[in-house]
């Protein structure tokens, strides 16, 4: 390997985390491009991996980690992983960026951010509502420290570009990658069998059977679902049906195992707002192996290039149509269309060429 970088993230041993799924997958791509991965983990209370952790959430034991890791041979780069929530408990990680801007004093530095997530928001009976002007200001101070920006959907992508007063910085968006594999060729959609999947943590999957129920059964039979299978796990009993369709609860698989299932699979739900389903992973699991997506929470059809009809199918209680098998064999293939341009690879590859 020519360089190594340090890849800040807030934990790797917790499991199901997407954002350490992410950048474990990122790791193993940038490789190919002779670029190793040096992790420091966000979290001081983060167990079950052997790579180093900040001794605290402050400043100074940030800007001391990282300049460990420099001294052991890492570059003076790092690609931090933003989700502000993850690296403190109410959204607002002021240790974190008063770390990395007391670190970019040093020469030589250079800060690459993915912001997988920017500022909350909310009604003003909820935290997030008061907090958010805060979570702003360190998203904006954090924009203005960075040397190059990473996002994963149009609508950071224009909030990144407002608060930049470094116009030069180059914002790229990218949405994100599956991080269940990336089949070569997926199988034939026609030949699969009519099996719709309800994959996702264990909140996304209690409103599925709970709050989405009545469309979630209207929309598979204007589908022609015959059967649901649920993959992951569950704080509650899955049900042995729904309106009538068979549901198989397969529990938690291994990326591997989920990937040939979705091979297998004509549809997959997803409860997630349509307006950033760039920033989704099980949007981009379905999107790679041709999976129909399932919409349950529609607001802008056409946020990143997609569109109702044209790469997902929004769940209604009252469905005013069937749909046939050619219809949704074309929503496929447009859905993998779309995710061909940012796979794993052709990130890596655009990551790669920012990087000194």
């Amino acid at each position: 390997m020519s360089r190594r970088i340090v890849q800040l993230v807030p934990r790797l041993g917790t499991r199901l985390d997407a954002v350490a799924d992410y950048a474990r997958a990122l790791d193993g791509a940038l490789a190919a491009h002779g670029i190793a991965t040096a992790f420091l983990r966000g979290d001081p209370a983060d167990a079950g991996d052997a790579s180093p952790r900040v001794a605290s959430r402050s400043a100074e034991a940030l800007a001391t980690a990282v300049e460990a890791l420099h001294d052991a041979g890492a570059d003076r780069t790092v690609l931090l992983h933003y989700v502000n929530y993850a690296y403190e408990p109410r959204g607002c990680p002021r240790w974190l960026i008063e770390g990395l801007e007391r670190w970019k004093r040093r020469p030589g530095t250079r800060l690459v951010t993915m912001f997988h997530e920017l500022y909350a928001s909310g009604p003003p009976w909820r935290s997030s509502f008061w907090l958010s002007p805060v979570q702003r200001s360190l998203a904006a101070h954090l924009v203005r420290s960075s040397d190059a920006i990473f996002t994963n959907c149009g609508l950071y992508r224009d909030r990144i570009a407002a608060m930049a007063t470094n116009r030069g910085v180059p914002i790229h968006c990218h949405p994100v990658f599956s991080t269940l594999g990336e089949p070569a060729e997926p199988s034939s959609w026609a030949a699969r069998p009519a099996t719709m999947a309800i994959l996702g943590r264990p909140g996304a999957a209690l409103r599925a059977y709970g709050k989405h129920r009545d469309a979630l059964v209207a929309t598979a039979r204007a589908l022609g679902v015959g059967e649901i299978v649920d993959i992951g796990p569950r704080d509650a009993k899955v049900p042995e049906e729904l309106g009538g369709l068979r549901v198989r609860s397969l529990g938690e698989l291994s990326a591997g195992d989920i990937s040939q299932l979705l091979s297998r699979c004509r549809v997959g739900v997803l409860d997630y707002p349509s307006d950033v389903l760039g920033k989704s992973t099980v949007f981009a699991a379905y999107a790679a192996h041709g999976v129909v997506p399932v919409i349950t929470r529609f607001r802008d059809g056409n946020a990143d290039g997609l569109r109702d009809g044209g790469h997902f199918v929004v769940a209604r209680e009252r469905m005013d149509r069937t749909y046939s098998t050619k219809e949704l064999e074309a929503v496929s293939q447009a859905v993998s269309q779309w995710y061909a341009p940012h796979s794993l690879e052709r990130q890596a590859a655009a990551l790669s060429g920012i990087l000194p």
